[in-house]
Order: C-alpha cells, then sequence, then structure tokens
C-alpha cells in the first residue's frame, strides 16, 4: 500500500521548504529510511526545457537543493539528472537553476547517454532507450511538478520518469503510441522497470489549462512525498480534479492500486474544483457519446503565422515528420504547415513552441 504524506507550503523560501519536507518524510520515516550511507542517489526532476523557474515549467531549483541537503545529511552522494525533448540538458540545467544547486551543494550534474534496455515483464514496451548508468544508483527521488497535460491530461510522478529515455528518442514512443491509454501503459511499463524509491512531488506553484509547457501557473502551496509514485498521483488528479485520466482509467482497470494512505492534510479538504483542466479532457466518460465527440471533433494544432518565429523547433521535435509538417515560405520567414491526415495528434509540437505560437483547436472532421 502507498503512503501519500501531504504538507502546505505556500513559498519557495529554503527555510520553509527544508521544514515542509522533513515534516512530509516523518510519516514515511524519515531520509534515513530511504538514504543510506555511502550509497548514490539520483534526483531526477522535471527538467522538459530550458525555462526560467518563475515560469513553472521545471521543478524549483530549491525543492531539489533542499532534496540533496537531505540526501548529503544522510551520508550519501547526490547527482542531479534529466533528458529533455528540446534544449541540451548543459542548457538546460544553466536556466532552470539545477547547475547553481550543483554547486551550491558540491552534487553532481550527470550527461544521459543511452542504450537499448530490456523490459520483459512489460504488458507493452519492452525495450526503452535510457539512461545506460541507471542501475549504478543505489536509489532514485522522482522530483515532479504538479501539472495538466494536452495529451495524457495530466502529468506527474509517473509520467515525470520518461525523463530518462534519452533526449529526442521521446519522439519515437509518441508514434509508436499515439492513443492517449497506450502512450500512458508505455509510461507504467516505464514506471515498473525504474522503480522510484521515493518521490516528491513540487506542488508549490503547478500549472494548469494548457500545459504541460503553454499552460499558466497556478498555486496550491502543497508538497507531497510518497513511497509510491502511482499512489501520489492517484492523490494529486483527486487534488486537482480531474480523476478521469487515462493513467486514473489504467489503474482502475487493472486493479494497480488496492488502496492509498494518505496522512498529512485532508485530501478531501484540499480539491481545487476550478483547476483548468487542458483541451479534450472529459470529466464524465459517457461511452458512445464520449467515443462519437473524440472521433469528430479532434483536437489538432494550428499555427499562428504572425507569432512563429520560424525557428523550426515543432519541425525537429515532430515525429512523424516531414509527412505531418513541413516549413513553408511566409514572406520573410519559414512557417510550419500542417497536413493533417497524418497528425498522430502526440502535440510535441505545441510542446515545445518557445513563443506559444502552436494551439490547439477542435477540427471538425
Amino acid at each position: 500500500m502507498g503512503v501519500v504524506s501531504i504538507v502546505k507550503c505556500s513559498t519557495y523560501n529554503s527555510e520553509v521548504v527544508r521544514e515542509a519536507l522533513k515534516k512530509s518524510l516523518e510519516p514515511l520515516g524519515g531520509i534515513k529510511k530511504f538514504v543510506k550511507l555511502g550509497s548514490k542517489v539520483l534526483l531526477k526532476p522535471n527538467m522538459l526545457s530550458a525555462k526560467s523557474p518563475e515560469d513553472a515549467i521545471t521543478t524549483h531549483p530549491v525543492i531539489v537543493e533542499e532534496v540533496i541537503r537531505l540526501v548529503q545529511s544522510a551520508g550519501a552522494k547526490a547527482f542531479i539528472g534529466d533528458s529533455p525533448a528540446m534544449d541540451s540538458q548543459q542548457k538546460g540545467y544553466q536556466k532552470t537553476g539545477f547547475e547553481k544547486v550543483a554547486q551550491d551543494t558540491k552534487s553532481e550534474l550527470v550527461f544521459f547517454k543511452g542504450k537499448n534496455t530490456a523490459v520483459p515483464n512489460a504488458i507493452l514496451c519492452k525495450s526503452f532507450y535510457l539512461y545506460e548508468d541507471l542501475p549504478k544508483y543505489d536509489l532514485i527521488i522522482n522530483l515532479p511538478k504538479i501539472k495538466t497535460h494536452m495529451l495524457t491530461d495530466y502529468t506527474g510522478a509517473v509520467k515525470n520518469l520518461f525523463g530518462l529515455v534519452v533526449g529526442k528518442n521521446k519522439g519515437g514512443f509518441h508514434l509508436r503510441y499515439s492513443d492517449k491509454k497506450a502512450f500512458t501503459q508505455m509510461l507504467l511499463d516505464l514506471y515498473y522497470h525504474v522503480m522510484p524509491g521515493l518521490t516528491i512531488m513540487d506542488g508549490v506553484v503547478g500549472m494548469e489549462g494548457e500545459g504541460p509547457f503553454a499552460g499558466e501557473p497556478r498555486k496550491i502551496g502543497l508538497l507531497l512525498a510518497s513511497n509510491n509514485a502511482l499512489s501520489l498521483d492517484l492523490a494529486v488528479t483527486k487534488i486537482i480534479n480531474m480523476e478521469n485520466t487515462p493513467l486514473n482509467q489504467i489503474v482502475k482497470e487493472r486493479k494497480l492500486v488496492d488502496s492509498v494512505d494518505i496522512v498529512g492534510e485532508d485530501l478531501n479538504k484540499l480539491v481545487i474544483s476550478d483547476f483548468a483542466r487542458p483541451k479534450g479532457y472529459m470529466k464524465e466518460s459517457s461511452g458512445i457519446i464520449s467515443s462519437l465527440f473524440n472521433r469528430f471533433f479532434l483536437i489538432y494544432p494550428f499555427v499562428d503565422k504572425d507569432k512563429c518565429t520560424g525557428c523550426r523547433m515543432c519541425f525537429n521535435i515532430c515525429p512523424s515528420k516531414p509527412k505531418t509538417i513541413s516549413m513553408i515560405r511566409g514572406g520573410r520567414k519559414f512557417i510550419p504547415s500542417f497536413d493533417y491526415k497524418n497528425c498522430i495528434r502526440c502535440y510535441c509540437c505545441h510542446e515545445v513552441c518557445p513563443e506559444k505560437c502552436i494551439v490547439l483547436k477542435r477540427k471538425l472532421l
């Protein structure tokens, strides 16, 4: 049974975060329950792209720093690692503040090299191109951020582990598993292979609406910790009033979680009824009606030509290029053009657009 500890944390002030972390870990046995003397610990934050902490796209560096200091206080060595689908790791570490955290704490940034890794017990995806040194760590601490997601509806603890797939190799998974539930099952296969020992979620400021990149910051004021990332996600989706995500559906269908033990704050009193959902999210599954609605009113990417700078990031990230996205001349610049017959609706283009000029709209087929 997963234990989910929830404490209030209203700010990224270091002292406030430090106390909230300690308080959240107490019901789980404290940091020494997970971190052993002389061990090597990999911290896996959310580093979607090279963005500053104020954008609420990545795990806040103060969370990362205070977790590192706890790890070090237990006599272990801390490493920070993630592999964004866009931008380089170096640029990501610099912009997110993780590089400074590593310098201040004398911890180590790791740069991913990948290798094909077999996952024989997987339900759907039997291999991943993962960070090759993953088995060398004694513990993985998962540090996700609460955000909505245009493809999977919600991205949290389980989805955060997708960052262990090296760089642009992530695009191929979108192509192979273009259906929401299939993509989520792939994420679960990865989760059960990696199985982080501890998950601590940044819920001080999350993201709502068109996440995980183009949404709006939303103050939530929470810090959550659990020995079970899946249980943590179930608790968070209740808090943000999104209990019908593909992840929740699969968990229910496969009976993956018997029960979740919530300690700390009262979960029912934390529900945010007006948390903005991503386009395409349907709170209630209505069988044939839902199926017909999604079939004939599908959500597709459109480009705002006036805002587009022609940076080509959407083209570079698209797993089905050049069939879906091509760059055509539009005045003095090249702008993306979409062939919707080939679009798999992974929304990677929307996710990476630095100008937020890729917008998602329903398109009547």
